[in-house]
């Protein structure tokens, strides 16, 4: 029986059968470059097998995490954001802990997974402009593989962050800026200024992305003058809905000093050295280089495509100054350089010609990427670890006998209060040492007796040598506690107190 002709038919999504039946995928980047809805699925499988093992198993708990926890806690037994409790954290965030506590308590696993849907929503969103917009030279799903790989590949990424969260709205507009023609509407104007505004209230320092917003709606000329009021108009109402929300609540003057203050530009506590930042940052930045270099030197993309790569170089440009204005400087600010790396990474994967190199290149982002990630967190090899995460992790309290306490800690180690309950408001330590530094002023000391008689926490660890100069001035203090016989710089509420 002769065979059946299959040359020039395909199977409904543009591929010949002839070369599917004679070339088989057999690789990872074939996979996600066919334009077909379904490679999504296989993105979501690789993004479980690289999380799912860790969250699930030994990913340590982070400082961060554990705050975040010890917030939601708090608020939700009718504490007040920067009164009751001292962060320097949005208020839009301090909802969100307290609506997961509400519904999940103190589980860390209910933060990582809604981190993990978070992550995935970017990189869903994201792969929308290369499959929508044609920015690139093809239509594929290989941006949203890279962009789950590169934002697993450091641990900070891992945690649900304002950062985290405002970067989710900054995607959201991205892809609203880069798909705007002059047959937008007002509706989606109106939706480009929200998200900026949510982003921003999530995270103040991702204020300067205004300026890449200005610039991005001018670099493909189809917004007018009207329109530019709108997206303003949309943004400032978010904040000022925002404000509004503090004044009600009696929080204007704390909002303005605890929050907005403590973002001015390089204020910020270093948790990690400049050094060690840029020993980290050498890798990506150089892939970066040369991705947007092979990205540049080609001829052939028209000038939609080259105003887009424009809008992603200003993109990192902001990204930088991010680390000016922001409270902390740590490893997960970095996560605002991903969506420009993922953009001129797949621009460069696609121009190679040869394919096998291509494949080459890719396996070794994700083995790099993959690796670091257990390297990091379970230590295979020490000595390639730059920068210990662990030092921003919660560490087990050595010999510490006390759990489901009333604790308050005096330092910035919040490891004590894993098995414990947080009381008084010195959940920050950086904003609460300025407090406890006027010892000698006859308010600071009145405040701290008032809170000490109103809430008696049951155990207090005293990591900055503090306690005993306090109950020095104050005598009623060494009524209420003992030193204990068994841990050094820890002090008992008396019996019957």
């Amino acid at each position: 029986m002769q065979k059946p002709n299959f040359a020039g038919s395909t199977d409904g999504r543009g591929l010949k059968l002839e070369v599917l039946l004679k070339k088989p995928i057999r690789n990872v980047l074939a996979l996600v470059r066919v334009n077909d809805p379904l490679r999504l699925l296989f993105v979501f499988v690789v993004f479980c097998l690289i999380r799912f093992p860790l969250i699930f198993g030994e990913f340590p708990l982070f400082l961060d995490e554990l705050k975040a926890m010890l917030l939601g806690e708090r608020l939700n037994q009718d504490a007040r954001l920067y009164v009751d409790v001292w962060d320097n954290c949005s208020p839009l965030f301090g909802v969100c802990c307290e609506l997961i506590d509400t519904f999940f308590g103190r589980y860390v696993l209910s933060y990582r997974l809604l981190a993990f849907i978070a992550v995935g929503f970017q990189a869903f969103w994201f792969n929308g402009l290369f499959i929508k917009r044609d920015v690139t030279t093809e239509r594929t799903y290989l941006p949203a593989l890279l962009y789950i790989v590169f934002m697993s590949a450091i641990p900070d990424f891992w945690i649900l962050s304002p950062a985290l969260l405002s970067l989710t709205f900054l995607i959201i507009s991205l892809r609203s800026v880069v798909s705007i023609n002059e047959y937008t509407t007002d509706a989606s104007i109106f939706g480009i200024g929200v998200s900026m505004g949510i982003a921003i209230a999530f995270f103040l320092p991702t204020a300067v992305f205004a300026l890449w917003l200005f610039i991005g709606l001018l670099v493909f000329r189809t917004t007018d003058f009207r329109q530019y009021l709108l997206i303003f108009y949309a943004a400032a109402f978010v904040l000022l809905v925002l404000m509004i929300w503090m004044y009600a609540e009696q929080l204007m003057f704390e909002f303005w000093k605890d929050y907005v203050l403590a973002h001015l530009p390089l204020t910020g506590i270093w948790r990690i050295s400049l050094d060690k930042l840029l020993i980290i940052s050498v890798l990506p930045v150089s892939l970066l280089a040369i991705a947007f270099f092979r990205t540049r030197l080609y001829q052939n993309y028209i000038n939609f495509q080259l105003a887009t790569q424009q809008v992603m170089f200003v993109w990192a440009t902001n990204a930088i100054f991010v680390f000016l204005f922001s409270p902390e400087i740590e490893p997960a600010l970095l996560m605002f350089f991903v969506p420009v790396l993922v953009f001129f990474v797949t621009s460069m994967l696609l121009l190679i010609e040869r394919k096998w190199l291509a494949e080459v290149l890719m396996a070794v982002i994700v083995l790099v990427s993959v690796l670091n990630i257990h390297n990091n967190v379970s230590d295979f090899f020490p000595k390639l670890n730059v920068f210990d995460f662990k030092t921003l992790c919660a560490q087990p309290a050595d010999n510490f006998p006390y759990s489901d306490k009333k604790l308050l800690v005096l330092g910035p180690d919040l490891s004590y209060y894993q098995k414990n309950k947080h009381c008084m408001p010195y959940l920050n330590w950086s904003f609460s040492q300025d407090h406890w530094a006027h010892l000698d002023e006859y308010q600071t000391l009145e405040t701290i007796m008032q809170l000490f008689l109103s809430e008696k926490p049951e155990v207090v660890v005293d990591k900055e040598k503090l306690f005993p100069v306090l109950s020095n001035k104050l005598p009623l203090l060494k009524e209420l506690y003992q030193p204990s016989k068994q841990l050094q710089d820890v002090y008992l509420l008396a019996p019957n107190k």
